[in-house]
């Protein structure tokens, strides 16, 4: 049986589509827009066929409320 191609739910942050793995627990960043991504995850055979990045309202939300309280992109951002 062969695996199917999951739909990951991403948001946009500095051009990049950004999401939180489920696989790895970290962050994977990618160019903008919606479509099929070869996988960036560490843990072998996860993502074999890759995944397609769907913009999501409620991720991008959540962005915005995680960068608010001393998150790594907010931190990262500043010491620019």
């Amino acid at each position: 049986m062969e695996a199917q191609t999951p739909t990951v739910q991403c948001y946009e942050r500095n051009n990049q589509f950004i999401f939180s793995c489920e696989e790895c627990g970290k962050r994977h960043y990618h160019g903008t827009g919606e479509g099929h991504r070869i996988s960036h995850c560490d843990v072998e055979g996860a993502y074999p066929n890759g995944y397609y990045l769907k913009l999501s309202a409620l991720e991008q939300l959540k962005s915005y409320s995680a960068t608010s309280s001393g998150h790594p992109e907010t931190q990262q951002r500043d010491r620019r």
